[in-house]
């Protein structure tokens, strides 16, 4: 039975064997899980092939479901680029997927293989309810969001103030500066607010910034108000010798 679906899948998508897309579909029905194999459809199994071949080119987090026929469970497969996967990172996506569909249980498997994205297997029991709680858009989104650590967030919103030269060289010189007591207490965007140095105006786009050449120390961002009333503190400041592990404990790798 599934020997006949995995050839209904290559017959579907009437690939070359021995060309590259020929190639990796047969990686992707080998590496695939067997219960899926075994209880999706065709149909099932041809859209979350699709969705696969999408991750090829263009690394990210991705999120594809299937429901059981008979509402039983929820099974997803998510995916990450793999310099962003921890333990942390899983337990988070678990949380997240297990409040969106309210599971009573939920079991994950983990596949990092030689490919650059790491596989998690979810498949999240619920009671055998008509209606959706949540759609697959808006779970993805959660997902991604559990997935983005605090220099994520601060990188990206360096980008959308700044050209991209002048974000990428605040970012280099601040994102590994901050301890991780203000990391607790202000996301990675809003702290971005406020490392523009004094007298810096957004829009500019100068080819070298003096302050930040060659061998030159950082200049002091402007931290202060945006700390909240309880924890500030007039002496904080960043700390050189900060580590980049977010609050959570992720690794905090940069996009």
């Amino acid at each position: 039975m599934v020997r006949h679906k995995v050839a209904q899948v290559v017959q579907h998508f009437a690939l070359a064997p021995d060309s590259h897309d020929g190639k990796a579909l047969q990686h992707i029905l080998e590496s695939f899980p067997r219960d899926e194999l075994f209880q999706a459809s065709v149909p099932e199994l041809n859209k979350v092939v699709t969705g696969i071949f999408g991750l090829q080119e263009r690394p990210r987090v991705r999120l594809l479901l299937r429901r059981d026929p008979f509402r039983r469970f929820y099974t997803c497969l998510v995916f990450v680029p793999r310099e962003k996967y921890n333990t942390q990172v899983r337990q988070r996506i678990e949380r997240v997927v297990s409040e969106g569909f309210n599971a009573f249980s939920m079991e994950s498997q983990v596949q990092i293989a030689e490919s650059n994205l790491a596989r998690i297997h979810l498949v999240a029991r619920t009671l055998p309810v008509e209606t959706e709680r949540i759609g697959a858009d808006e779970l993805e989104l959660r997902v991604a969001a559990a997935v983005r650590s605090w220099t994520d967030a601060f990188k990206s919103a360096l980008l959308a103030r700044f050209d991209e030269a002048y974000a990428l060289s605040l970012f280099d010189a601040y994102a590994r500066r901050f301890p991780r007591l203000i990391r607790g207490l202000c996301g990675g965007c809003r702290r971005a607010r406020r490392v523009v140095p004094r007298g810096r105006r957004e829009g500019a786009c100068p080819a070298a910034p003096r302050h930040l050449s060659p061998g030159a120390a950082a200049p002091r961002p402007v931290l202060s108000q945006d700390l909240p009333r309880q924890g500030r503190h007039s002496n904080l400041r960043p700390s050189a010798d900060a580590g980049e592990h977010g609050p959570e404990g992720d690794r905090g790798a940069a996009v």
